[in-house]
């Protein structure tokens, strides 16, 4: 009765040592990241509320950073995780309705987001990235009433 006792608790232990082990998607699973940092400026000024996107090669997930009134961003790879993946990324930005910030429309024309205008190659440790948007062919329409 205690084998079957010890063997029992094992068997419940198991999933548990699995995941402190690092099987099963932990952060060994991750590819390796560098710090991403910079600023973006639309017709050479500073946008609060520009979404940076740089898509990897190496992973299917995104690192993504948003731009504060000064134009500047960090990039994230996930919610708690700075970096984005060493190696080729191509750039992408949008900036989606905030009407709590101001922004009832987009400045940037769609192209920026549909057709990467920038390849960025991260490498490990910190790397700053700076970026010229312009607004030419943006659709200034507002999209909510202000």
């Amino acid at each position: 009765m205690r084998g079957l006792r010890s063997r029992v608790a094992l068997l419940l232990m198991l999933p548990g040592l699995a995941a402190i082990s690092g099987c099963g998607g932990g952060a060994s699973d991750l590819p390796p990241l560098g710090e991403v940092s910079g600023k973006v400026l639309l017709d050479g000024k500073p946008e609060e509320g520009i979404k940076v996107f740089f898509e990897s090669q190496v992973s299917a997930r995104s690192a993504i950073g948003e731009t504060d009134k000064e134009g500047k961003f960090t990039l994230f790879y996930t919610k708690d995780l700075k970096g984005a993946p060493v190696g080729k990324c191509k750039v992408k930005f949008d900036q989606p309705m905030q009407p709590e910030k101001g922004i009832h429309f987009s400045k940037l024309p769609r192209k920026y987001f549909m057709e990467p205008q920038f390849e960025k190659d991260v490498a490990k440790g910190p790397n700053e990235f700076n970026f010229e948007l312009s607004s030419q062919g943006a659709n200034e329409t507002p999209l909510v009433t202000p």
